[in-house]
């Protein structure tokens, strides 16, 4: 009975996330299941971006047409962290949560009301590597970070940088090695105290350099492999989260609320 004294705008909203619209939420008439004694939100997210987000979602309802906002904490569905517009994974870009508010605010009667989401974004994890990863491209150190683990919107060939730090450190190793051999059998050979000292002082100041640069290649080499497993087994634990959050839900019978008094506003935060 009370809800008669709703008044529905029907209104749908569609805000860009970005200068680039890069992503959009797309809002849509509230519907109403008075059996349950819950509202429903649908909305849309609209990429255009080519690879996934993830979003935070935050439900907020106000009672005093938009002068103040509360949290909707008795919600469902498709909210909080996780959610992907992905169809593999979950229901597709449409989206609605189920707000029970008699179970947050029993005197709650929808006059006034007004919705807003505070909609925040990051990349999406799916479709990266896990752990594997960090032992699948030993032969070149940062592709399975930069390539197969991390996402780069720019610079997508950012892991042939530490690959060629890595071999050529190698290779300069060698070289001064070589050098610092070939001026110790020089320096064994030597007829003057002078030619020797000089041989030597520069063999050793070579084999030196070497092994610094011998050196530089492991540590490269190593935190490569240890921050490609990190990455890697994070994304594998993100990866579920998000695979457990976006699972294709039951169909919910909910009724369209047929009065005219819930608006909706939108708010973004980066």
């Amino acid at each position: 009975m009370f809800f008669e004294k709703f008044v529905l705008v029907l209104l749908t909203f569609i805000i860009s996330f970005t200068n680039l619209s890069a992503q959009q939420i797309k809002l849509k008439p509230v519907e109403l299941n008075k059996k349950n004694k819950t509202i429903t939100v649908p909305y849309e997210i609209i990429e255009n971006q080519s690879f996934p987000f993830e979003y935070d979602v935050k439900l907020y309802y106000s009672s005093n047409l938009g002068e103040s906002y509360q949290l909707a904490e008795q919600v469902s569905g498709d909210v909080d962290e996780y959610i992907i517009a992905d169809s593999i994974y979950s229901n597709g870009p449409q989206k609605e949560i189920i707000w029970a508010f008699y179970e947050e605010d029993p005197i709650f009667n929808g006059q006034n009301t007004r919705f807003k989401l505070d909609v925040g974004f990051v990349p999406s994890v799916m479709g990266l590597g896990g752990k594997e990863w960090a032992w699948k491209r030993l032969y070149a150190p940062g592709l399975g970070y930069h390539k197969k683990v991390k996402r780069h919107e720019k610079f997508k060939w950012r892991w042939v940088l530490p690959t060629v730090a890595f071999y050529g450190m190698i290779a300069g190793g060698i070289i001064y090695r070589s050098e610092s051999n070939n001026l110790y059998n020089q320096y064994l050979e030597s007829r003057t105290l002078e030619d020797a000292q000089t041989r030597l002082n520069t063999a050793n100041n070579n084999q030196a350099i070497s092994t610094s640069l011998f050196i530089g290649a492991g540590t490269l080499f190593i935190t490569y492999f240890i921050r490609t497993y990190i990455k890697g087994r994070n994304n594998e634990r993100r990866q579920k989260k998000v695979i457990e959050k976006n699972k294709v839900n039951t169909e919910l019978q909910s009724y369209y609320l047929p009065n005219q008094g819930l608006n909706f506003g939108i708010r973004f935060s980066f």
